[in-house]
């Protein structure tokens, strides 16, 4: 009931009745977790392990207050012996590789996320960790591609989804796809406000996401608007007041001088793009698509995204419908494509989907029309 000092007292009383009980240490250590007492909290973990060093819940529980207290290296061998006790637990797995990133050790991050994956594609947290990895390699499309190909399975878990959505943003931002990446950050935000739990340091960090965008895609009012709204429930939000101070302290902030970005915040330098999104080659006569059949498909954020599959297994997106509709009209879409909608498990093949694409007309006999020689 929210009673942790009694608890505290009474765990306190057992254990001075019966301490070779490892029970009584964990829960202990439970509630000086819940406390943020974590050194705490790591002394009666060593006593529960003490008492029994084969239960993988004591070093799962060290690891994670290990990790509070930034002890990384004491975490991942925490992780790793709980692992070795449990090998069919997936999200220790997950835990390390979070340590891992922690420490820069970006390979064997690597690994413990897709080794997690391959146990349990239904670990949202081995999604994010990999996505990191994928930015920092520069793979943006590809992390955009498999972010939205995971988004089907979280459809009625919305933390989880919102976990996703931000992930994927962050890589839109990273792309200098603003737009994109506010609409995830807005979702995201949609999604946690219809959460009947407390979420307002999440939605809060959502905003700050969102505002930077904006503040790159120049929509200083709007971002202006979000980070007011953090600072009201959050004036301690430092990120926030100092994008704050920046957005209202700038004469012209519209103009891109080099003074004024040298003048930003860290946080508010654009990101540097090295990589633009592909599309298919045009290789067709325009094709119109009916107003019909875009009503027909068009989905809701934060589903409206679409991924592209060409016959030659090349992928491309994600996208909205509107911009499929831009590529049927410039040629890019051909019989023998399939489509991946956001919230699809499974492709579709695009005359399906879009009955005007028909199969490409044969070609012509080629004629020579080099003049002859009279020789």
């Amino acid at each position: 009931h929210g009673h942790l000092d009694a608890a505290s007292k009474d765990l306190a009383a057992a254990i001075r009745l019966d301490r070779h009980h490892p029970r009584y240490h964990l829960l202990l250590g439970e509630i000086f977790e819940r406390k943020a007492e974590f050194q705490k909290a790591v002394f009666c973990y060593d006593q529960a392990i003490l008492q029994d060093p084969t239960n993988p819940l004591a070093y799962h529980l060290r690891g994670n207050a290990n990790r509070h207290l930034n002890q990384y290296q004491s975490a991942i061998r925490d992780f790793s012996h709980a692992f070795e006790l449990a090998p069919d637990q997936a999200d220790l797995l997950v835990r390390r590789g979070e340590m891992q990133l922690k420490l820069n050790h970006r390979v064997t991050a690597l690994e413990d996320f897709e080794k997690a994956l391959s146990m349990d594609s239904h670990l949202v947290d081995a999604y994010c960790g990999r996505a990191l990895i994928l930015i920092d390699q520069q793979r943006f499309e590809y992390a955009l591609i498999w972010l939205t190909k995971a988004l089907h399975r979280f459809c009625k878990e919305p933390h989880s989804l919102v976990k996703l959505l931000i992930s994927r943003g962050q890589v839109f931002y990273q792309m200098k796809r603003y737009l994109p990446a506010i609409a995830d950050f807005g979702s995201a935000i949609e999604l946690l406000r219809k959460c009947p739990e407390n979420e307002f340091p999440r939605i809060a960090e959502a905003r700050y996401l969102r505002a930077i965008a904006q503040i790159q895609n120049q929509q200083y009012d709007l971002a202006l608007r979000d980070l007011q709204k953090i600072l009201k429930r959050f004036p301690s939000h430092s990120a926030a007041a100092e994008a704050w101070a920046w957005l209202t302290v700038q004469p012209h902030r519209d103009q891109q001088s080099t003074e004024d970005t040298l003048a930003r915040p860290l946080a508010l330098i654009p990101p540097v793009a090295t990589q633009r999104p592909t599309r298919p080659h045009a290789t067709r006569t325009s094709i119109k698509i009916s107003d019909e059949t875009i009503a027909r498909w068009k989905s809701e954020p934060p589903f409206q995204m679409w991924l592209v599959r060409c016959p030659d297994k090349t992928e491309h997106g994600p996208l909205p419908i509107e911009m499929l509709v831009t590529w049927a009209s410039e040629g890019r879409l051909v019989n023998g494509m399939q489509l991946l909608r956001s919230d699809w498990s499974k492709w579709k093949r695009i005359e399906k989907i879009f009955p005007e694409i028909t199969p490409l007309e044969s070609l012509p006999d080629l004629v020579d029309d080099f003049p002859k020689l009279n020789l």
